[in-house]
């Protein structure tokens, strides 16, 4: 019940929309944040920010129910959620972890996020298949895959990080989406 303050963030926050990304890469924001980086042994640099170039890419789409769903392209690992909706949709399947489906939603999950270890990649460096992934034929063939019983042997690597997922979107406007993972070759640390 008590208010949390958060004064640097504040500060942080004001900057950011007085002097735009500016303040950030190449202004007080930044080097503080490089400063502070630097204390815990990071070897990035004000150069580093300065230096920074934003990738803006088109968004993947799928349609789903009457919704556009959007995600970010590979490198990031947005399309295994364009894999589970349209193994939902396919299947007619209940979208709810804990309905008459859950089993299977589950065994999808887990067939997904195989693809995603075995072909996420930066496309510049590595064919990432993604027409063949978001494909009706693959769907099918998860779907038929996930009634199979799960093999324990398929499990690749034990869970150690997470992603945060952050969209922002203006009604008839601009949407950013923002994934910062820790995930495997991609890990921040």
């Amino acid at each position: 019940g008590q208010p949390l303050l958060q004064p640097e963030l504040a500060a942080t926050l004001r900057a950011i929309a007085s002097a735009g990304p500016s303040a950030f890469y190449d202004g007080p924001v930044g080097s503080r944040l490089v400063a502070a980086l630097a204390s815990m042994g990071s070897r990035l640099t004000e150069a580093d920010f300065r230096g920074h170039s934003t990738e803006v890419t088109p968004p993947l789409a799928m349609a789903y129910r009457d919704l556009e769903v959007l995600v970010p392209p590979p490198n990031s690992q947005g399309f295994v959620l364009l894999e589970i909706l349209g193994c939902v949709e396919r299947g007619r399947l209940t979208p709810d972890h804990l309905g008459p489906d859950a089993a299977t939603l589950a065994h999808i999950f887990r067939l997904a996020s195989g693809d995603r270890d075995n072909f996420l990649a930066d496309p510049r460096y590595a064919p990432v298949p993604i027409d063949d992934l978001l494909s009706a034929d693959h769907a099918k063939e998860l779907l038929d895959r996930a009634g199979q019983p799960p093999n324990a042997t398929t499990v690749s690597r034990r869970a150690t990080g997470d992603t945060v997922g952050i969209v922002a979107i203006q009604e008839g406007g601009p949407w950013v989406a923002i994934n910062h993972s820790i995930y495997d070759a991609f890990r921040s640390g």
